[in-house]
């Protein structure tokens, strides 16, 4: 397996209207895996809605009907957490791996990322659903 960059290539700094953001300190080309999603296992939904009552938690990241990542707490998470979503022409492209002996949900660069970019991707219509929310942009 690839490794992911190391974090050095990332700053995290205020996103406007958004909290914070996660940017690249280098630049990162297209193509260029970027790192997986990782935080707490939640295996199924029993799971899920023991700690999330309303099923929707803003940084669970679902990888298949029995698999979540919930990466809520930085210290069980990685900087993956601090992207934000967009919708209109999004830098990175999540890719999930559903099947398998390790399900994940793995980030590439879509086009070459300047430095200094944000680094973004489209949460997809099921995230904002289960929030209940209308999607930022």
């Amino acid at each position: 397996s690839r490794p992911p960059l190391e974090d050095s290539n990332f700053k995290v700094k205020a996103s406007p209207g958004k909290g914070n953001g996660l940017y690249a300190a280098s630049p990162i080309a297209k193509g260029t895996f970027i790192f997986d999603y990782r935080g707490e296992v939640l295996k199924g939904l029993d799971e899920l809605f023991a700690r999330y009552a309303d099923g929707g938690g803003a940084y669970v990241a679902c990888i298949n009907a029995n698999l979540y990542i919930d990466g809520a707490d930085p210290k069980k998470s990685n900087l993956a957490r601090y992207m934000n979503h967009a919708r209109k022409d999004p830098n990175v492209q999540q890719r999930k791996q559903r099947y398998g002996p390790n399900p994940a949900m793995h980030f590439y660069a879509r086009r070459d990322i300047a430095a200094g970019e944000e680094l973004t991707f489209d949460y997809g219509d099921e995230y904002w659903e289960a929030l209940k929310q209308t999607p930022v942009d």
